[in-house]
């Protein structure tokens, strides 16, 4: 019963940091950097519209050698809704951080319990580096994301015995 008692607030406290999180990644998206990098991304990703066809590489990393176009097809899916630079990084970028954010409080409910689950999220909300960098055009910055989904994979490989989560972790 009492469990029954802490669930509304629960679910407040997360949406309060849902909110927190989305306020902080979109709020004055228009005050954000947008350089020639950025640039480059959105023009790799425009023949998709233009003309259908596919990057086969992505941006050139410092060293010369060019990055894989995954991150350029990312780019691609908020483009279908609007061509404005910073709405696309509001939508990919941003909204993955959320996506971040509460996938942190999933992750960490049920193996910790709520109060760990909402500190988790509430700090990864707040944390100056991930909001800074949800604000920006780069292929590093949905790495959260998939760091979240690795812990997950990692985390089922080892609370059961045999699991096809294993062949996921490589991935």
């Amino acid at each position: 019963m009492q469990e029954d008692r802490r669930r509304p607030r629960e679910l407040a406290a997360l949406t309060g940091i849902l909110v927190l999180a989305a306020w902080a990644r979109w709020y004055g998206l228009e005050w954000m950097e947008f350089k020639g990098d950025e640039a480059v991304a959105l023009r790799l990703a425009l023949p998709i519209f233009d003309t259908g066809e596919w990057p086969q590489v992505g941006l050139m990393s410092s060293v010369g050698i060019h990055n894989p176009p995954f991150f350029i097809y990312m780019l691609a899916l908020p483009m279908m809704a609007t061509m404005d630079p910073v709405w696309i990084t509001g939508l990919l970028v941003g909204g993955l951080s959320i996506g971040t954010v509460l996938w942190t409080y999933v992750l960490v409910r049920p193996r910790w319990g709520a109060v760990a689950a909402l500190i988790a999220a509430l700090l990864l909300a707040c944390s100056p580096w991930a909001v800074l960098y949800a604000r920006k055009i780069w292929a590093q910055d949905v790495l959260p994301i998939f760091c979240v989904a690795l812990l997950h994979c990692l985390l089922c490989v080892t609370e059961r015995r045999k699991t096809w989560w294993a062949a996921a972790v490589p991935v």
